[in-house]
């Protein structure tokens, strides 16, 4: 009886040392899954995390390059209308020199008209009191009147120039 007793304790003792390895070995081997899962868990949120950091730096850098260039564009565009400005202002002000150039010119020639007409009726007036008194030749009086003639043609010139001046200011205008 005594071994029936012993094998009895021996067999007691290995179920309850076999359940009690079972019970350790599976809390112990869910407790590392559990452990395994956190830390696969937290990683793959760290994981999340960083990449959704990354594409956020990527978007903003997105965003600040788009608006670079943007203000790049803008820069040329402002410096492409100001030389625009520019060159038509320059455009004006060579408009504007051509116009007061033509008018000059204008007014010197009916200036020159006028003193050449003043001349003109003075050389007639002489002529003709001279040629009344009966002071001048035949050969005078012809020069006296290619004198006049030459005026009159001067005088003809300086009109059809005038006329061409006029028009120039007219087309400048």
């Amino acid at each position: 009886m005594k071994t029936k007793f012993i094998i009895a304790v021996l067999l007691l003792v290995n179920t309850s040392v076999f359940y009690a390895q079972e019970v350790k070995t599976d809390i112990v081997s869910d407790s590392i899954k559990k452990a395994v899962q956190i830390v696969d868990l937290e990683k793959q949120k760290s994981d999340i995390i960083a990449k959704e950091a990354l594409e956020d730096k990527l978007k903003s850098e997105k965003k600040a390059l788009k608006e670079a260039e943007k203000k790049e564009k803008e820069q040329k565009d402002f410096q492409k209308e100001q030389k625009k400005a520019e060159k038509e202002k320059s455009n004006f002000e060579k408009e504007q020199s051509k116009i007061a150039a033509a008018e000059k010119s204008l007014t010197k020639y009916k200036e020159k008209l006028a003193s050449t007409q003043k001349e003109l009726s003075k050389n007639t007036e002489k002529f003709q009191s001279k040629k009344a008194k009966g002071k001048l030749s035949d050969i005078d009086i012809e020069k006296e009147n290619i004198k006049i003639s030459k005026q009159q043609i001067k005088i003809k010139e300086l009109e059809e120039d005038i006329v061409k001046a006029e028009k120039k200011l007219k087309k400048l205008r």
